[in-house]
């Protein structure tokens, strides 16, 4: 028998009903060891466990009955008892590492029965006296469109070569279709498809999402080419260890993560990455997609492999809020507001086409890729000449129009009038 069984046998098992038991014993056990813990880590975890389960009276079967809605009211009163050090034996104030342990314990259990933890709100331990838990990530909190340019050329400047191109792609595609990280890092290489101009993507779903294929539209030509030049076979993973050549392995999604705060922490953007560095992309797509119109919340649901009926988490209601205050500030029809121009509005990360060469170039190069003109100005050579010439063209046709108007008689334009 494992430490981890024992422990459970000895110190849980009293105090369930047997099917609990065997819930912990079937799934939730497997799932710390799967993680390959230490014997200590687990046994860390059970505690919690037990802690869940006896102050909480949470019963892991009766919440696989819940819906959405009342795992996440569940989950305020979780996160206010781990605050307050409720869950502390002997009194006093609850060291916030544990309390960050008790509510990754809760967040498992959520998991694994069946439920979105993305729609969790956001949990940081705090000190004594201050036992709210934490509000949600706020619209000011994400990338912008911007940002994300900014960002991406950032990643690939205090990223080695042979990483560049993957770390930018996968960050393209948390910014265009918002997969978890989990199924993102999953994604092989036979699971994309490259047809002229068009790449899609199949996405494997975890948790209760569904299977989706997907086409990329942002960043659509640095995914193109990694995926070209991926030194993998088809059934390795897209997103792979390229560092030691393991392209049988996934990238570690902490490293990743931290790849992000070191470049956030070198750059000094504004938007956060420190405690979800991944996923506050996948909120940044929701946000920006339904925000510009690029698409309704229905659809991005569909993208993200999620039931249309899901309820819209809150970081993006405080962000409609936020646009509906200005709209109505700037019509006159609210007064004695501040004034908040909401800074998530802004252009998609399309691929770029030169007007110089004509060649179509990465989303967010700032120089042409093939002939190195300035891809933020036009080139007079050949854009601003056709232009010219195309006007030209027409004013004289519009002259040639009103010359035959005027050679024609009275009689003739009667008739055309009619």
């Amino acid at each position: 028998m494992s430490d981890g069984y024992t422990y459970v046998k000895n110190k849980i098992a009293d105090n369930v009903k047997p099917e609990t038991k065997q819930w912990i014993t079937k799934e939730y056990i497997p799932m710390l060891e799967r993680k390959a813990l230490s014997r200590s880590t687990q046994k860390n975890y059970l505690q919690g466990l037990k802690k869940l389960l006896l102050i909480e009276e949470i019963d892991p079967l009766e919440l696989k009955e819940m819906n959405q809605d009342e795992v996440n009211q569940l989950a305020k009163t979780v996160a206010a008892n781990i605050q307050s050090s409720k869950y502390q034996e002997r009194g006093g104030e609850t060291h916030p590492r544990r309390k960050n342990l008790f509510w990754k314990t809760f967040q498992q259990t959520v998991d694994l029965t069946g439920h979105d933890t993305d729609q969790l709100p956001e949990f940081k331990a705090k000190n004594k006296g201050d036992v709210k838990t934490q509000a949600d990530t706020k619209p000011e909190e994400m990338p912008t469109p911007e940002d994300m340019k900014q960002f991406i050329q950032a990643v690939g400047k205090h990223t080695g070569d042979s990483h560049t191109l993957r770390n930018q792609s996968l960050l393209l595609l948390l910014w265009d279709k918002g997969p978890r990280i989990g199924e993102a890092l999953n994604i092989q290489i036979k699971d994309c498809e490259i047809s002229n101009d068009r790449l899609t993507i199949k996405i494997t779903g975890n948790k209760k999402s569904e299977d989706r294929k997907v086409e990329i539209y942002q960043g659509r030509e640095t995914l193109k080419e990694f995926i070209q030049t991926h030194p993998g076979g088809p059934d390795d993973y897209l997103f792979s260890d390229l560092n030691h050549e393991e392209y049988g392995k996934p990238v570690s999604r902490t490293k990743f993560g931290d790849k992000h705060n070191q470049v956030n922490q070198k750059e000094s953007f504004d938007f956060k990455t420190f405690g979800e560095p991944n996923h506050i992309f996948r909120k940044a797509m929701v946000t920006s997609h339904v925000l510009n119109d690029w698409a309704t919340w229905e659809e991005v649901c569909k993208l993200q492999g999620k039931s249309p009926d899901s309820t819209k988490p809150d970081y993006l209601k405080m962000a409609l809020s936020d646009v509906n205050n200005t709209v109505g500030q700037k019509i006159g029809a609210l007064e004695n507001q501040e004034e908040r121009d909401y800074h998530m509005l802004g252009q998609p990360l399309l691929p770029q086409k030169c007007q110089a060469c004509q060649r179509i170039n990465k989303c967010f190069v700032k120089t042409c890729q093939y002939c190195s003109g300035d891809l933020s100005t036009p080139d007079r050579s050949s854009f601003q000449t056709t232009k010219e010439e195309q006007y030209k063209t027409e004013v004289i046709g519009r002259i040639k129009g009103l010359k035959n108007l005027m050679e024609k008689s009275d009689e003739e334009l009667e008739d055309l009038i009619e």
